[in-house]
């Protein structure tokens, strides 16, 4: 490509060579020098010009090829009397583009007018500065990280001038001494960093000699794609400056991998053409200087100012390669008195124009600049050519808005940055119309609450809406008082089934006449107080709601027949009579009207009839409760509610008594439980649930509408609904999940491998205690529809979603491209793409957890664990969590969940003093799914002593119930080593439990019922030590007699890792048994060491593992082989390697020391409790 480039413009020298000269001057000295120390291209000409025609010359003419010309910032050309220091006065000559019709078309002509014309035989000297932008170009074109920037520049050595020239020398200017290669033409001389050609004679015009140099350069390829800069005008005595970049390192293009370690251990090694900081040059007063990147980051930016002066350096979050971008605003204030000056009555702005960027070029640059409200007759005065419009902004208290006055430019370079002016006029009686808005709005805010105060807005006495309101006052109270005298009424009709009860029970007629006598009495009386209260609502309008049911209050309340045949006659006056009776009312006969009127009043005489399904027991519980509904319904307010006893047979469930209708309908509505399927939920709720599904979904790209191919039977679809609660139990979110009937894929066809790897809680909890003993926070992270991102290799077809078919597609099938949940193979599709993206952002696979991930460099530590969907963050760089957690939000739809609270049901609280981590909503749950909740406590899970068999006489008991339990408590082992022991001893009797198994699980739960709020608690500012423990339990299954091993690792004062569980093979000594847990306790600790080392960063040495049995430790140390232990296989010699590598030593621990003990037998309760303060298990509020 070179080569042929080198033969276009050599055919372009061949057509210049022929062009004709288009005048008589000649140049009689030409030095040029080209400047390649930056990415700008600066060209300087001094020449001398003379007229040999007999025509005057007013104008002097430079040519640039077309390749040039479109890369050109800025041309200046001044005139000069006298050389050196005799030099003289100085003339800017105007310039302008002039292309002669008949010129080649590859040559781009700039006319500079001269300041008188050029007569025949006088000479003019010249200065010309020449500024390029992009010419200089990467090659190679794309580099790696550790790869210097190579650059190639392609000119003439001779100037193509329009005119002939009798001498002329070049000179390039090159950033270093180093250079690759460059064109050794005759009279070429490198010397230093500077290649010199020339010097030429009698060239004729137009002249070209091509001249190409390849170099190194690292210097900063800073491009500002698009730079806005405000300026807002304050007569109040600021001036304010905000400029926006978006920018871009346009040298050779970054390829590989970055490795951010390699780059800040050699970086002008490992980054040699990246650029870390860039300069800005700000006037010497400036003030109130901010630095804020896309991101809002301010932090990263140093000021350096003088008398002179004021540099602002300004570091991007990351080191710039070639092709990366960043984004960032600077602001900064000047005193108002620097920049705006006052001549004649007009104001005028004099601020420099361009970027204050050092050796950046701007592509696009728009200038804005805001005058004050008011502003009028406004000029600008730029000394180059630029595109100017008007707007108007508007800000704060602004009527008519501000005067704006907009400038764009392409192609800026830092020669740009000079002075230009903005002309106005203002009043200055302008200024005070703010201030005037302002005491007028808090004038009339004080009126206004003056007028409040005084003024009285409340309804006339005698007005209608008044009247009514009394009215309604009184019926209120009215209705309070009939409320007092049904509740009276209650009371009445409780005695009498009380003595019904009483009669049926022991026969008694008597007692039963007289508890009715009593009763006939008393109602006779509230009969009396009845009459005129009903009057009174009678005669009001506001009851006439009350009245159409007061009828079936008195029938079923009072005997009095009068006060009934009044309200029949009331209700015949006012036209409703026997049209308007309740729907029960009238498929009754008079008969059943008669005896529901008196039923309170009769008692039958003897048991058979209090039995009858018409008696008048039945008729009077029924009629208080109906009796009730109605007054509820008649705007009764503040009723005492009827308190009586529930069956023995409702009690585990709720009757709804007392609530209201709407209230019924919320419960009818409103499952405990999350709905099974979508055609039962029409709730709104649910609804948007699924149709945020379905947003991610369309949104991941899932799937595809296609025809169903022949033979292919889609797999089928479901919804699955789930409501989350926080750590408080109270509702998070409503979740809509579409899943996969993955129980009808096909091995081989719909999916080959399904296993994906999950946190272990041994490594979260290592994380946690590492994080509380550096005073590292922990975040947590929750990706949306996790399982969405997933890539499929396979080809999977399932059904459209139920609820979402496609119309007019309904006969189309969905082919997955992405995994959906329910496939065999989404989890490990999932773990698949997310563990790509951690390698790819130069995380580090842990050696000892597959979902552990690590990031380390020189500034800090970022550690990640992730269980499935949800992950957790820490690190001793706030700002590498940061971007972290920036980059998974752009890589997949998150859920930023702040500190981390509450991760798959442990609650975990950060404070000053360390982090503590219980599961007191879990345990509370459990407790409640097993009717425990209401227990008394215990203060140990197991009584000491305890040793139960596999079959004992007890009945047995159901083992899906006992199965649940004990998985229930298993889980909560996770932050309760205290109850480790108890639950794995009732995990052994799983296959057949019995009512003795179920006495000790529930002993467990008392004791989680007295502990429930207890957790792990790990401390700060502790020092970084392990502590291990082990021991065993000497054959204590009476069904096999195997022994019990167990171990605890301890760091930050609590437990990380622990395990209690039962041998595999028959011990034939304490010894032995001891010598099998320690190995397997030892195993784990190599594991557990590696796992600290990776993550603190420390080495911990020897292990030091504590254990009672003296024996033990000998034969860890010693082969000793005797009849004793001659038989104890070979795999668990592996402990004595480890001793004699030097990574683990047995330290002899007093049994009253031992904290494993608790994890291998039941003890008391006094050194129960002191090993429960080693593991760390404290309460909430301690």
């Amino acid at each position: 490509m070179s080569r042929l480039r080198f033969d276009l413009l050599l055919l372009l020298a061949l057509s210049i060579h022929l062009a004709p000269v288009f005048s008589d001057l000649i140049i009689s000295k030409l030095d040029r020098r080209i400047d390649l120390t930056s990415q700008i291209v600066r060209m300087t000409l001094t020449l001398k010009v003379e007229n040999t025609g007999p025509d005057p010359v007013s104008e002097v003419s430079f040519t640039f090829p077309e390749h040039q010309a479109n890369n050109l910032a800025l041309l200046v050309a001044v005139s000069t009397e006298g050389r050196g220091k005799a030099r003289g006065s100085v003339t800017n000559l105007p310039i302008e583009v002039k292309q002669p019709h008949d010129s080649p078309p590859s040559l781009i002509w700039y006319s500079a007018s001269l300041p008188k014309e050029l007569r025949k035989g006088e000479s003019l000297n010249m200065d010309v500065l020449v500024v390029f932008t992009h010419s200089l170009r990467p090659f190679p074109e794309k580099i790696t990280q550790a790869e210097p920037q190579l650059l190639l520049f392609q000119d003439s050595a001779h100037f193509t001038s329009p005119y002939g020239v009798k001498y002329q020398s070049l000179t390039v200017k090159l950033p270093s001494e180093n250079v690759e290669s460059y064109s050794k033409l005759e009279n070429t001389k490198f010397s230093g960093s500077e290649i010199k050609y020339g010097p030429y004679e009698n060239l004729p015009a137009l002249s070209y000699l091509p001249v190409i140099i390849h170099f190194p350069s690292n210097k900063p390829f800073a491009i500002a794609k698009e730079l806005v800069r405000e300026i807002e005008i304050s007569h109040w005595g600021n001036v304010q400056v905000t400029e926006h970049y978006n920018l871009i390192h346009g040298g050779a293009q970054s390829m590989g991998e970055f490795s951010r370690l390699d780059f800040q251990a050699r970086p002008h090694v490992q980054g040699a053409s990246a650029f870390r900081n860039l300069m800005a040059m700000l006037p010497p007063r400036a003030h109130s200087i901010y630095y804020r990147d896309a991101i809002g980051n301010i932090s990263t930016s140093n000021i350096h100012s003088d008398s002179s002066k004021t540099l602002l350096e300004i570091e991007p979050r990351y080191p710039m390669f070639g092709g990366w971008k960043t984004s960032f605003t600077i602001g900064y204030g000047l005193p108002l008195q620097d920049c705006l000056f006052q001549s004649e009555g007009t104001r005028f702005l004099n601020i420099t124009f361009g970027s204050p960027m050092h050796d950046v070029i701007v592509e696009n640059l728009t200038l804005k600049v805001v005058l004050p409200e008011g502003s009028r007759d406004i000029s600008v005065s730029v000394p180059f050519a630029v595109k100017q419009s008007q707007e108007t902004e508007f800000s704060h208290l602004d009527i008519a808005g501000r005067p704006a006055i907009v400038m764009e430019k392409v192609n800026v370079v830092p020669e740009h940055n000079q002075y230009f002016q903005v002309h106005y006029k203002f009043s200055n009686i302008s200024l005070l119309t703010e201030p005037l808005m302002l005491i007028f709005g808090f004038f009339s805010l004080f009126i206004a609450c003056i007028i409040y105060m005084h003024v009285d807005f409340t309804i006339s006495k005698s007005s209608a809406s008044y009247l009514a309101k009394l009215q309604w006052d009184e019926v209120q109270g009215t209705i309070q008082q009939l409320q007092d005298i049904f509740n009276r009424c209650l009371l009445i009709h409780d005695k009498l089934e009380a003595s019904l009860r009483e009669l049926s029970r022991t026969g008694d007629v008597q007692a039963c006449k007289a508890v009715r006598k009593s009763a006939d009495s008393l109602l006779k009386d509230l009969s009396k107080e009845l009459k005129p209260l009903l009057a009174l609502l009678q005669s009001s309008p506001q009851a006439a709601h009350i009245l159409l049911k007061k009828l079936e209050v008195l029938t079923l309340l009072v005997p009095d027949n009068d006060i009934s045949q009044d309200l029949v006659n009331q209700e015949e006056d006012n036209g409703h009579g026997q049209g308007d009776v309740t729907p029960r009312e009238e498929s009754m006969s008079n008969e059943q009207r008669e005896e529901n009127a008196h039923a309170p009043c009769e008692i039958a005489g003897d048991s058979a009839e209090l039995n009858s399904e018409n008696s008048p027991l039945t008729n009077s519980q029924r009629s208080p409760r109906r009796a009730n509904s109605i007054f509820e319904r008649g705007e009764a307010s503040n009723a005492h509610k009827r308190s009586r006893n529930t069956p023995i047979w409702l009690k585990d469930y709720e009757t709804g008594e007392g609530l209201s209708e709407e209230e019924i309908n919320y419960a009818m509505f409103s499952a405990s439980e999350d709905p099974s399927n979508y055609e039962a939920m029409r709730e709104p709720r649910w609804l948007t649930a699924m149709k945020n599904e379905m947003s991610s979904i369309k949104k991941n790209e899932t799937w595809e509408l296609v025809e169903a191919p022949n033979g292919v039977k889609p797999i089928g679809v479901k919804w699955l609904f789930k409501t989350k609660l926080n750590e408080k139990g109270e509702v998070d979110e409503y979740k809509a999940r579409l899943v996969v009937k993955g129980y009808a894929q096909r091995r081989g066809i719909d999916y080959d491998e399904i296993y994906a790897p999950v946190a272990w809680w041994d490594t979260v909890r290592s994380i946690i205690a590492i994080a509380a003993q550096r005073g590292w926070e922990i975040f947590q992270l929750d990706v949306k529809c996790a399982f969405l991102n997933g890539e499929l290799q396979e080809t999977v077809y399932i059904e459209q979603p139920p609820g979402f078919i496609q119309k007019g597609d309904e006969h189309k099938v969905c082919k997955l491209k992405k995994a959906l949940y329910g496939l065999k193979q989404a989890p490990r599709a999932w773990f698949k793409r997310i563990e790509s993206y951690f390698l790819r952002e130069g995380f580090q696979k842990s050696k000892y957890g597959h979902t552990f991930f690590l990031k380390k460099n020189v500034k800090g530590l970022v550690i990640v664990s992730l269980y499935v969907d949800d992950l957790i963050y820490t690190g001793n760089d706030k700002a590498m969590c940061e971007n972290f957690k920036l980059s998974m939000m752009r890589e997949f739809e998150m859920t930023n969940l702040g500190k981390m609270k509450y991760f798959l049901g442990v609650e975990v609280n950060q404070n000053e003093d360390g982090i503590k981590m219980n599961q007191k909503k879990y345990a509370s749950d459990v407790l409640k799914r097993f009717h425990m909740w209401e227990v008394n406590g215990v203060k140990n899970p197991i009584v000491p002593g305890t040793n139960v068999t596999k079959t004992g006489d007890d009945n047995k008991v159901n083992d899906s119930f006992y199965k649940s339990l004990v998985g229930s408590l298993m889980y909560l082992t996770v932050t309760r080593p205290d109850i480790m022991y108890a639950v794995s001893f009732i995990s052994r009797f799983m296959a057949d439990p019995r009512e003795e198994h179920m006495q000790i699980s529930k002993r467990i739960l008392r004791y989680v019922k007295e502990t429930f709020d207890y957790g792990l608690v790990y401390r700060r500012r502790v020092p970084f030590k392990l502590q291990v423990f082990t021991d065993s339990d000497y054959a204590r299954d009476t069904d096999d007699r195997k022994s019990t091993s167990g171990y605890v690792c301890i760091l930050s004062n609590a437990a990380i890792s622990w395990s209690s569980r039962k041998q595999e093979i028959v011990t034939l000594s304490s010894t032995e048994a001891e010598y099998v847990a320690a190995t397997s306790c030892a195993c784990h600790s190599v594991w557990l060491k590696g796992l600290l080392e990776e993550i603190g960063g420390e080495n911990i040495g020897v292990i030091d593992i504590q254990c009672d049995n003296s024996s033990t430790i000998k034969l860890s140390k010693n082969p000793v082989l005797h009849k004793r232990t001659k038989h104890i296989d070979v795999r668990f010699h592996y402990l004595r390697d480890l001793v004699n590598e030097g990574k683990v030593q047995l330290l002899f621990c007093p049994t009253k020391e031992q904290v494993a003990d608790v994890l291998t037998k039941p003890v008391k309760l006094e050194l129960f409790e002191k090993m429960r303060k080693k593991l760390g298990v404290y309460k909430d509020e301690d």
